[in-house]
């Protein structure tokens, strides 16, 4: 009774998702599950907020991939001598409010701090979801005026536990949802079958060890000290190992310089992003993830769907993505610690197939977009759209 009533529902929900923290991991949640709410019957809108930063390319080409349409905002460029930050966005967050002030939507669905206040000061009558993707920097005024603000959400969905448990310590605990993100399995093994990799193309012997970092390269990453642990320690030319960088950021520049004075050159390749992904992880015989913060990891998720075992420290929902020998997770910020793991991995098949088979089954079973989307769909839309229903009929 309760799922033909949501499908009936579902026809006639009108979704807007406003990404205002437009990278990689962002752009990808919300392309993997805008497909499944629209085949379960929702017509879904996106629109970006996006300045002229190298990594916003990288996202538009990741919803251009899965098929879904957009529409864009420009945004002034925050620079680094601009603070506090927000004084800078007054003139954004009032045109973009005026924009989403007749947005003809039922959920307005908004993913960071720029859209929420947007969305919050140009209110129509659509509810409001607000996805909270964590933060690096809680005691920064922006951020800290984020998580005020996300209670006047109608709902706020999280992605970790530790976000869950901050965020009900507020009066409005109850409209919080703890949400999973969503891949498409079968579309990344249908990509994977016809790719032959890069070993050939970056000229890596056949028999080398090849780990992955993917992902936007910023300083919280982890990338320079693990390259360095990696490095120092003789473990790259002693297990003839090679690492893989795809990604761009800010961090980009100064990765480069480090493995030059590192004279490593010939074991580090850096690739910019890619949006043939799927070459990237058949290249891969593990993805290490040495993040000092992390929500759920689209990466991760990827890297499950394409039998890629996983690596990393255990931070934000990681523990829990891992758990049951679906990955090896380590202790925060001990490098030597994910070394030796890798190395293990590296000189055992048997535990490399046990982690890909476990890991694609927990992927398939509790990540699936299709099972993501009909989860949102049943928890935060369709009883925020019945509530307001009822309200007006009332």
């Amino acid at each position: 009774m309760h799922s033909d009533g949501a499908r009936t529902c579902a026809g006639d929900l009108r979704v807007l998702h406003v990404l205002g923290e437009f990278t990689y991991g962002t752009a990808s949640a919300v392309a993997e599950i805008v497909p499944q709410l629209e085949q379960q019957g929702a017509t879904v809108s996106v629109l970006i907020l996006s300045d002229v930063r190298s990594d916003v390319s990288s996202a538009r080409q990741r919803l251009d991939e899965t098929g879904v349409s957009f529409r864009e905002i420009s945004i002034t460029r925050i620079r680094r001598w601009m603070h506090p930050k927000v004084l800078f966005r007054i003139g954004d967050i009032v045109r973009i409010a005026r924009r989403l002030a007749d947005a003809e939507a039922d959920i307005i669905h908004c993913h960071g701090s720029l859209s929420l206040a947007a969305i919050l000061l140009g209110r129509n009558r659509a509810r409001v979801v607000s996805t909270f993707h964590g933060m690096t920097n809680r005691r920064s005024v922006s951020q800290r005026g984020y998580r005020a603000a996300m209670g006047l959400a109608d709902t706020v969905i999280v992605l970790k536990g530790q976000d869950l448990r901050a965020i009900q310590r507020f009066p409005w605990s109850a409209r919080v949802y703890l949400a999973r993100n969503g891949v498409n399995v079968p579309r990344w093994q249908q990509k994977l079958a016809t790719s032959e990799g890069l070993r050939g193309v970056l000229e890596i012997p056949r028999d080398a060890f090849v780990v992955g970092l993917l992902g936007r390269l910023s300083k919280e990453k982890g990338i320079a000290p693990f390259l360095l642990a990696a490095g120092r320690s003789g473990w790259l030319v002693r297990a003839n190992a090679h690492v893989v960088v795809a990604g761009d950021g800010p961090e980009g520049e100064r990765l480069k310089r480090l493995i030059e004075q590192q004279a490593l050159a010939e074991r580090v390749h850096f690739l910019g992003y890619r949006n043939d992904l799927e070459d990237v992880y058949r290249t891969l015989d593990a993805l290490a993830v040495p993040s000092d913060t992390e929500s759920q990891p689209m990466v991760v998720l990827e890297a499950m769907a394409c039998r890629v075992p996983v690596v990393a420290f255990s931070v934000g929902a990681l523990p829990e993505m891992l758990e049951e020998g679906a990955g090896i997770p380590v202790p925060s910020g001990d490098y030597c610690a994910l070394i030796d793991a890798l190395d293990r991995l590296r000189v055992s098949s048997a535990m490399q197939s046990g982690l890909v088979e476990t890991a694609y089954r927990q992927v398939s079973e509790k990540y699936a977009a299709c099972t993501v989307a009909r989860d949102l769909m049943q928890n935060v839309y369709l009883p925020l759209i019945s509530h307001q229903r009822g309200s007006n009929a009332g």
